[in-house]
């Protein structure tokens, strides 16, 4: 499905029911926005894991603009204000009224600001494995990080020296097709226990489904990221708020976490003692249960 909103196209597709059946009445259920990672993927590597929480809200998976199934636009125009902009102007023309977001990394990228500024359209806010500020302070921490993993984990370090190589010119790739197999070979970074054999199974499957869209990634990392920095407004999301983050995650670290729950007022912070950066497939079940625990604890008035 597409929507033509805020001078884009924005694909979208809708997992869930909104209104169930209950006792002699239709039950309203929470409508959530599933934010995915990035910059310069869709949203099908959320799918499978996150489907099962569709038996308690109703997921709308947005690929954002100039990524997967949505409308390419003149880079200019793909920054982090216009993307937040697109989703509240897709909220209003699906006629919802509060939304749960669910930002994962670059997604929770966006949610922040976006509850921010939108404040009254956003019910819940969960933010799983993502970053209040990034610049050139997350990027000196992403690769000091990088090099103690190599060093910690040397079953990784051959995967560390294929992601990291070219980055600094290239990013993920110089064109689509080189940013699909650079993700393929390097996915297991993204992992702490899974078996290789299972990891590399998935990272064929998101690999192959996935629309890369590596012009938008290095534009967003190279425009955007340096002057991204939420700390400062942390305090005035006014959203029960959920942070979840993996104890061996590199790239959105503990650190990242615990500054997010210190500076969101309320926040709660729950840990996947097992998992890195894909918490969501690592740990599915605890991420389902926590997520579900949440949600039900934070009824919709």
């Amino acid at each position: 499905m597409k929507a033509k909103v805020n001078g884009t196209e924005l694909f979208f597709d809708v997992e869930g029911s909104a209104l169930i059946p209950g006792e002699g009445r239709m039950v309203e259920r929470p409508v959530c926005f599933a934010l995915h990672g990035g910059p310069g993927v869709d949203s099908s590597p959320l799918r499978p894991w996150l489907s099962p929480l569709a038996q308690v809200m109703q997921l709308v998976y947005v690929d954002y603009r100039n990524t997967g199934r949505s409308a390419r636009m003149p880079l200019e125009t793909c920054t982090i204000e216009n993307m937040i902009d697109d989703l509240e102007a897709l909220r209003l023309h699906l006629g919802l009224d509060r939304i749960a977001v669910l930002g994962y990394s670059f997604g929770g990228i966006l949610a922040m600001p976006y509850a921010v500024k939108y404040p009254h359209s956003v019910s819940h806010l969960i933010l799983s494995s993502t970053s209040p500020y990034w610049g050139e302070e997350g990027e000196t921490e992403k690769w000091a990080n990088l090099r103690k993993l190599a060093s910690a984990r040397p079953d990784l370090a051959p995967l560390i020296a294929e992601y990291t190589e070219g980055y600094a010119e290239r990013g993920l790739g110089a064109t689509n097709e080189e940013a699909k197999a650079k993700s393929q070979k390097t996915q297991g970074i993204w992992f702490h226990r899974l078996d290789p054999q299972k990891i590399a199974q998935i990272a064929s499957d998101i690999a192959d489904r996935t629309i890369f869209s590596t012009e938008l990634s290095n534009w967003v990392m190279k425009y955007e990221m340096p002057k991204y920095d939420m700390r400062p407004r942390l305090h005035e999301i006014t959203a029960p708020t959920l942070i979840l983050v993996g104890r061996w995650d590199w790239r959105s670290t503990l650190e990242h976490a615990q500054i997010m729950q210190q500076g969101i007022p309320g926040a709660e912070l729950v840990i996947f003692e097992d998992s890195s950066h894909a918490l969501y497939i690592e740990e599915q079940d605890k991420f389902v249960a926590t997520v579900t625990d949440f949600i039900e604890r934070h009824p919709i008035a």
